[in-house]
């Protein structure tokens, strides 16, 4: 579920250095330390977990956007000012209370404020588990 936690929070907070379309890039840059909570639904049971560990957002290769990466999966995000809305569709692997699962992501929206991003991101797995996320970042 870590992992889970990581690549969205990188999915959330991926955008460039660029300042067109009225993107602060820089701003979301840097390394953040992670918090909240993931809940997996497999079948009829959920499981809640903590989030925890360092996310690292940097520049994305288009303009306006950030990559959020953790535990090995980078997410981008489009920017613009303070909020960063999930490109749908990305994949990555996680730890759902079922095991190990690829997750399509197909929501996620993060919003900056100072040195704190929070957030959601949802989708399925292709274990038929669905996924959630709320995400608090703190800058380091």
């Amino acid at each position: 579920m870590r992992a889970v936690l990581f690549t969205m929070l990188l999915t959330l907070v991926a955008c460039s250095s660029s300042s067109s379309g009225g993107s602060n890039v820089g701003a979301w840059e840097g390394n953040w330390t992670a918090g909240g909570t993931q809940s997996t639904t497999c079948g009829g049971a959920t499981a809640t977990t903590q989030l925890n560990g360092t996310v690292v957002i940097s520049a994305g290769s288009a303009s306006g956007s950030i990559v959020i990466s953790a535990a090995g999966c980078d997410l981008t995000y489009t920017v613009s000012g303070s909020t960063g809305t999930l490109t749908s569709g990305q994949m990555c692997t996680v730890t759902t209370s079922s095991g190990n699962a690829t997750v399509t992501l197909t929501q996620g929206t993060a919003t900056l404020n100072g040195s704190t991003i929070t957030g959601t991101e949802a989708g399925s797995a292709t274990n038929t588990c669905s996924f959630n996320q709320q995400f608090t970042l703190t800058k380091m």
